[in-house]
């Protein structure tokens, strides 16, 4: 499969703002979201932490020269987890 994962530019938040749509959609069968007056999802509220804070690293995926999804990675290093 032809594939491309790359970190998404501040000219990219657009999209990567469209494709949550898709998202969010998607989790309607296991919640209650409804599209709001406007006909949209509400915006997730870390959204622009993604461009904005360390440890957040928000990323495209595009398949055969189409977008396919984003990905959000958060990484805590204080997070019991991470630590030794």
């Amino acid at each position: 499969m032809e594939y491309r994962l790359y970190p998404a530019a501040d000219s990219d938040k657009a999209i990567v703002e469209n494709l949550m749509q898709y998202y969010i959609y998607d989790f309607t069968e296991f919640n209650d979201d409804k599209v709001n007056g406007q006909g949209r999802f509400n915006d997730y509220p870390y959204f622009e932490n993604y461009w904005t804070e360390e440890g957040r690293f928000p990323y495209l995926i595009n398949v055969k020269g189409e977008y396919a999804g984003f990905v959000f990675v958060r990484y805590d290093a204080s997070d019991e987890h991470f630590s030794s």
